[in-house]
């Protein structure tokens, strides 16, 4: 009785943990809980019951990695290859779909074209205030980049909503 109270306690516990919510879950930080799950996973032997919950969310950790690089191929398929940066091309024609599916993959996020621009300084220039808090949420995120003319993202923007959330 007492095991099963244990086993019981640890699963509640544990269980909280899987559920995430971020729509910008990074294809690093599924493979780091993927480790962490597979270094945890021989110390639970007194709970079967939280084995198997490891075990099914490595398998849809997995299924979920896989998800991010066959969406992130169709978007580079359907962008097509160009001059312009893929991350940079989908906020031009507003395709958010391709672009999560391009930064879960782990396209960089502060790659510039050739003037300079990154893909913030893009979607605050164009005044897509969606884009602009997509990409704040992105940990690797350099709000401060310049552009070659040396123009931050919140000098480039006209929009007062957007400029607001840029300063620092």
């Amino acid at each position: 009785m007492a095991t099963q109270q244990v086993n019981s306690n640890l699963s509640n516990w544990f269980l909280p943990l899987f559920k995430v919510n971020n729509p910008l879950r990074l294809n690093t930080k599924i493979r780091e809980e993927e480790s962490y799950l597979i270094e945890v996973r021989p110390f639970c032997c007194l709970c079967p019951r939280l084995q198997t919950v490891i075990d099914r969310h490595l398998t849809q950790l997995r299924a979920e990695y896989a998800a991010n690089l066959a969406a992130a191929a169709v978007a580079r398929r359907e962008i097509g290859t160009g001059i312009i940066p893929p991350l940079q091309t989908c906020i031009m024609n507003e395709q958010e779909g391709h672009f999560l599916a391009l930064l879960r993959a782990g396209e960089d996020v502060n790659f510039a074209d050739r003037c300079g621009r990154t893909p913030l300084h893009k979607a605050a220039e164009q005044g897509n205030k969606r884009f602009v808090e997509i990409l704040l949420m992105h940990p690797d995120i350099s709000i401060h980049l310049q552009t070659r003319k040396g123009k931050t993202a919140e000098e480039l923007t006209h929009n007062p909503e957007i400029q607001a959330l840029l300063r620092v």
